[in-house]
């Protein structure tokens, strides 16, 4: 007895029809499955069908089973003038008598085979007379395909024990063979990267994985396609996944993709991802006091208005100016984030005006498109007493 070879199958996926075969033509074959959580049945005896097929003279029968499945029987073999449809064929006056013979070992045990009709096969058993062949063969499914099942994060077994049996009912020696069944993995992403153009590398991260999953593929959709180049079964690494982005790509867009990783020639769902290019500059947009002028308080704040978010701001970035007697002018304090960004200032000693200004764009997470410096709205510092003349 053939057996196959060890089956390794993803879970979800269609096990093909396997099949067993013997240098007995006639035997069969029962089997048995010691893990019904793959997706096989627990056991089985094969399933049969039946197969015709006809040819002229000197035209060639070819019959092929099913996958998985072999000839068991020959029902009607006949060259000569036989007559009828499949499963009603009858012989007549010219029959070969060596029809059933030659056809039985051309087919029996085997998915698929070839007959010739011609004299030089059967030899000729009515001269004269244009012939044809007509077969009616059954095939026997021992191992019928199956969708594979595995609900969990590791690999799991079915062995399968095929016992097989002569024609006389003798069982033979019984053989084995393993149908392993891979789970499928997953990854769980987290967001998305925003980067600024001129970025050459967006990082993906991740958090965890389920099946051990060794390689990751990335293809790109959209106005990505053909802009971001696609990755196919590259090493999985250790969180983030390093997307590269040309350093000129445009800014403004958000680039969609799919992202599935493997294990074990499984793949996981595909899971939607993208990278956002922002661009890498904004524009300071106001400068203004909230504080009345004149005003002799002893501090006053600013609110600094950016086009777009914007981080690193700091007391570093902005100068003050002053006229009169002010002396002891200082920034205090800033607080803010994304657009918005509130600046103190201590207004010192004596009278004059102080205007606020954003100097220059040192630590800023993108560059200004203002010239700078660039100046914020005067306030006026009015502490001289008023006086009765």
């Amino acid at each position: 007895m053939v057996l196959p070879a060890d089956q390794n199958v993803c879970n979800g996926a269609t096990q093909a029809a396997l099949n067993f075969t013997s240098t007995n033509t006639t035997a069969t074959y029962s089997w048995t499955n010691n893990n019904t959580n793959t997706g096989l049945a627990a056991s089985g005896k094969g399933t049969t069908g039946i197969i015709c097929g006809t040819a002229n003279e000197n035209g060639t029968v070819t019959l092929t089973a099913p996958t998985g499945a072999v000839f068991t029987a020959i029902n009607f073999a006949s060259y000569g003038t036989p007559n009828g449809t499949c499963g009603s064929f009858t012989t007549s006056s010219c029959d070969a008598a060596s029809s059933m013979t030659i056809v039985q070992n051309a087919l029996l045990g085997l998915n698929s085979g070839s007959v010739p009709a011609n004299n030089g096969t059967f030899s000729d058993p009515c001269s004269g007379t244009s012939k044809r062949l007509y077969i009616q063969a059954t095939y026997t499914q021992y191992f019928p395909a199956f969708t594979a099942t595995n609900t969990t994060a590791s690999t799991i077994t079915s062995n399968v024990i095929v016992t097989p049996t002569a024609s006389n009912g003798c069982s033979g020696t019984a053989g084995n063979f393993n149908i392993n069944v891979n789970p499928t993995p997953s990854i769980t992403l987290g967001a998305n990267p925003i980067i600024l153009q001129g970025t050459t590398t967006a990082n993906l991260p991740y958090s965890a994985t389920t099946a051990s999953p060794t390689t990751y593929s990335i293809n790109w959709t959209g106005i990505a396609s053909g802009v971001l180049s696609n990755v196919s079964n590259q090493s999985l690494p250790v969180s983030p996944i390093g997307i590269t982005v040309p350093s000129n790509v445009a800014y403004g867009n958000t680039y969609p993709g799919t992202l599935y990783v493997s294990a074990n020639n499984c793949n996981s769902a595909n899971y939607n991802i993208s990278v956002q290019v922002n661009n890498p500059n904004t524009s300071i947009t106001s400068l203004n006091s909230s504080s009345s002028s004149p005003t002799n308080a002893s501090s006053i704040t600013y609110t600094a208005i950016f086009a777009t978010a914007i981080t690193g701001v700091t007391a570093s970035n902005f100068s003050v100016t002053t006229t009169g007697t002010l002396s002891g002018v200082s920034i205090t304090n800033v607080t803010g984030s994304g657009t918005t960004w509130t600046i103190t200032v201590n207004t010192g000693s004596g009278s004059g005006n102080i205007t606020l200004n954003l100097a220059n764009s040192t630590g800023l997470s993108l560059g200004l498109t203002n010239t700078l410096p660039y100046v914020g709205q005067t306030i006026a510092i009015d502490r001289i007493p008023p006086t009765v003349s």
